[in-house]
């Protein structure tokens, strides 16, 4: 190793830290003993040492090294704030890291543990970092009181990205108005990620209702900063009230507020561009001509609704579904509408009776449109729990206007 050049060394170093101290993990084994070879790679281990730390419960000897040896400060670029917090009270839970927080000049990603410590905690936060990422777990949107709200004296200009994962809460989503708190001490927001945090095998909802009151907290975001973003649409704990509560989180418009931002990359579920209406037929309640004339880039998930299937192959062309995905991609090829749109992604998900007739209507709408990159995909591949399948990437084999398609895979 002594005839490598440090810039390569230190390369090398950074792939290992990379798979060994991501968010969540502590596995310093392998950076420590690599420190262990040489003077020389003990010092360009160094930075890759402290670039990652992570917090979990009263980590006094990691505030006590930062405070005496101060280089070793500027090296953390990312903190993970785990959990562990009970030894404190509730009303300053991160009494631990508003001392360690400051200590960090360089500090760009900050990643909090939300599990039972309310949104208006981070209010003291907010106040001491000038990260550009704030990436929260484990979170569970409430109703404020009189006390949170007066926690809310705070802004943040320096946060571009917020990546949040949301737990079932106790209130309805309507009713959760810290949201709009948080949301309004992040005035420069750039790109938003939203998704459904995973609780031992349990999985949160984020259907359209969801969708609705988020994009309402964060209005003024869409109106003013918002580039990206990316709503993980899950809808696995249907209930009986959804109808209910969906039919009140549509007086937000959300729609409205997409139209009328300058987004430029968005991901998302066709089901959170149905037109705020009565109930009528699905083909005529999409809408993604509410997104924006900016859009770039567009990743489109839509599932075929089961429900209705058609008697037989011959009425297949007039089928509910059928019209829905031809005015989909009718809607989507616009140029005139979306004069600098770059690539859209459209994952389909239908059953083995619909594949045929779904190759038809791609073929016939999409045929020449280069932009778009099509997907179709088997029903019972669907997870909301694995990403890669609930959220395929893009893969030519399954793209029908490709003459070498044959849809066995379907099957």
């Amino acid at each position: 190793m002594e005839t490598l050049s440090e810039e390569l060394l230190d390369q090398i170093l950074s792939e290992v830290a990379r798979s060994h101290l991501q968010f969540g993990r502590n596995d310093y084994g392998t950076l420590l003993s690599l420190s262990l070879v040489s003077r020389q790679i003990h010092r360009i281990t160094e930075p890759h040492l402290y670039r990652s730390v992570v917090l979990q419960g009263h980590e006094s000897n990691i505030l006590r090294t930062l405070e005496r040896q101060r280089a070793f400060s500027h090296h953390v670029k990312e903190v993970s704030i785990q959990d562990d917090f009970d030894f404190i009270d509730a009303k300053d839970s991160f009494a631990f890291a508003v001392k360690l927080l400051p200590l960090l000049p360089n500090l760009r990603e900050l990643h909090i543990n939300m599990d039972a410590i309310p949104i208006s905690s981070l209010a003291k936060i907010l106040e001491l970092v000038s990260v550009e990422t704030l990436r929260l777990t484990c979170v569970q949107a409430e109703q404020s009181d009189d006390w949170d709200t007066d926690q809310w004296s705070c802004t943040n200009v320096y946060i571009k990205t917020l990546d949040i994962s949301f737990e079932d809460p106790v209130s309805r989503w309507e009713d959760c108005d810290d949201i709009l708190k948080l949301a309004q001490a992040l005035p420069n927001l750039s790109y938003l990620k939203v998704r459904n945090h995973n609780n031992d095998g349990a999985w949160s909802s984020m259907d359209a209702s969801v969708f609705r009151c988020l994009v309402k907290a964060f209005c003024s975001t869409f109106q003013d900063t918002l580039l990206g973003l990316e709503f993980q649409y899950n809808d696995s704990n249907h209930t009986s009230d959804h109808v209910g509560i969906e039919r009140m989180s549509d007086l937000f418009d959300a729609c409205g507020i997409l139209l009328r931002s300058s987004i430029e990359h968005i991901k998302t579920d066709t089901n959170c561009l149905l037109r705020n209406s009565p109930p009528r037929p699905r083909s005529l309640a999409i809408a993604p001509l509410c997104l924006p004339a900016t859009l770039r880039k567009l990743y489109l998930r839509h599932k075929v609704n089961l429900d209705g299937r058609a008697s037989n192959k011959a009425s297949l062309a007039y089928f509910e579904e059928s019209q829905c995905l031809a005015q989909l991609l009718t809607s989507l090829g616009k140029r005139n509408k979306f004069p600098v749109l770059e690539t859209v992604t459209l994952a389909i998900f239908l059953p083995e009776w619909f594949a045929g007739m779904a190759s038809t209507i791609v073929r016939r709408y999409a045929r020449q449109k280069p932009v778009m990159k099509l997907i179709l995909c088997p029903w019972f591949e669907y997870d909301d729990r694995d990403i890669s399948k609930s959220w395929p990437k893009y893969n030519i084999a399954q793209d029908p206007r490709i003459p070498s398609y044959h849809g066995s895979y379907l099957q």
